[in-house]
C-alpha cells in the first residue's frame, strides 16, 4: 500500500524536526553499533490533544469536515516551534556492503525513535 501525497509530505516534515547526535561507535569487520542520540517531535502527545481537540470541536460543531480540521492542526503542530520534543537513545546496527554501511535494523527502535514514540504508543511493529 502506497502512500498518499499528503501523506508523504507530512512525514517529511515530521522527519525534518528530528535532530541527532552521534554517539559511541563499536566495529568488528562487517558489522558497526552506533548510538545515536535522536530527539523528535512527541507524535503520541501531538496527536492525544489532536484526537480530544477533534472531538470537542466536532461536538461543537457537528458539519465539521474532521479530515481538513486533523490536517490543519497536524500541519501547524509540526511546524510551531515550541511543539513537544522527545529524545531517546538508539543502537543502530550497520553492515558493510561493498564500499558502503547498511543500516540493518531487525526491531522498530529506530523508526520508533524517529517518530517521537508513535510505534511504541499505538502497538505498531510489536
Amino acid at each position: 500500500m502506497g502512500w498518499t501525497p499528503d501523506q508523504t509530505e507530512l512525514m517529511r516534515s515530521i522527519l525534518a524536526r528530528d535532530t541527532y547526535k552521534v554517539g559511541s561507535t563499536k566495529v568488528d569487520g562487517e558489522k558497526a553499533e552506533v548510538i545515536v542520540t535522536i530527539t523528535a517531535l512527541d507524535l503520541p502527545r501531538i496527536t492525544g490533544k489532536l484526537a480530544s481537540d477533534t472531538l470537542s470541536m466536532k461536538l461543537a460543531m457537528p458539519s465539521l469536515n474532521t479530515d481538513a480540521y486533523s490536517r490543519q492542526y497536524l500541519k501547524n503542530a509540526i511546524s510551531d516551534p515550541n511543539a513537544p520534543m522527545v529524545t531517546s537513545d538508539v543502537t543502530i546496527t550497520l553492515v558493510r556492503k561493498d564500499v558502503s554501511w547498511i543500516v540493518k535494523q531487525e526491531d522498530h527502535t529506530l523508526s520508533n525513535a524517529l517518530t517521537g514514540g508513535m510505534e511504541s504508543a499505538f502497538g505498531i511493529g510489536g
